[in-house]
């Protein structure tokens, strides 16, 4: 199993770098946000609304939990079309590797420099500023783990819509739009309207960002939202039902395209 998941992870690294620009152009685009907000902190003016501490670390966390997050959203469906574009994905199909365990080894490298960008975001926010609080720093990464497994289910469940359609799908694009609008990255959720606020309950980021603002923020615990106890278990319950049913319905899916060929298409 070790030598599977290092080969998987071997194979990502060697990808990305066969397309160095492209990968550093990604990552310098990744921290522009962070001098963006920084400076929309220093006008942003907000005596009503309670934010844990200062604007920008606020804005700062909920930056590196989506982009972390994204590893688990987006990994799979853009591994596979890379995999489609480069010519290899009838290889990796006759890999004696299990379809449904497929997602687990080509995320993998997406979660290492996701999470090695993450690192350089904080380092350079506390370069510039913010304080985070050290203390809770363990609870935020199970929960940032937890949440990650939480958008792979719905990741898993977008890659096999792609491979059917043959089409970069609408689903994620759809969700990446409100998890911004809706998931309190940029300011709280208590600023939406009560109609608005219901959709911002149905997406796991919101959770996953409240949380890691109560146990980082100095003046976090204050903020309303739930509680990291609450959050880690609700991702826990969500990811027991819906990560297993997104491996069975992404294996489905691959069975489905190759007994009515349309993965002969790729």
């Amino acid at each position: 199993m070790g030598e599977v998941s290092a080969a998987f992870i071997k194979i990502g690294y060697l990808t990305t770098m066969s397309y160095p620009l492209s990968f550093v152009v990604d990552q310098i685009a990744t921290l522009t946000p962070i001098f963006t907000y920084y400076f929309v902190a220093k006008v942003v003016e907000t005596p009503s609304v309670d934010v844990g501490g200062d604007y920008f670390t606020f804005v700062i966390i909920g930056v590196i939990t989506t982009r972390l997050l994204a590893g688990g959203l987006r990994g799979l469906g853009d591994e596979l079309e890379l995999a489609v574009s480069e010519g290899r994905f009838e290889s990796l199909l006759a890999q004696p590797v299990p379809w449904r365990t497929l997602p687990f080894g080509l995320v993998q490298w997406g979660f290492i420099w996701r999470a090695i960008n993450a690192a350089v975001i904080v380092v350079i926010a506390i370069g510039l500023g913010s304080e985070f609080l050290l203390s809770g720093v363990p609870a935020a990464l199970l929960i940032v783990l937890l949440g990650t497994f939480a958008t792979m289910a719905i990741g898993n469940l977008a890659a096999g819509v792609k491979l059917l359609a043959k089409r970069t799908d609408p689903i994620i694009a759809f969700y990446q739009i409100a998890v911004f609008i809706f998931a309190g990255v940029a300011y709280p959720i208590t600023l939406l309207p009560r109609a608005l606020q219901i959709i911002s309950y149905l997406i796991p980021e919101t959770y996953v960002i409240a949380a890691l603002r109560k146990l980082l923020l100095p003046g976090g615990a204050d903020l309303p939202g739930p509680s990291a106890p609450s959050v880690i278990l609700g991702l826990l319950l969500f990811n027991a039902i819906a990560f297993p049913a997104s491996l069975w319905l992404f294996g489905r899916t691959l069975e489905y395209g190759r007994k009515t060929g349309l993965l002969g298409g790729y």
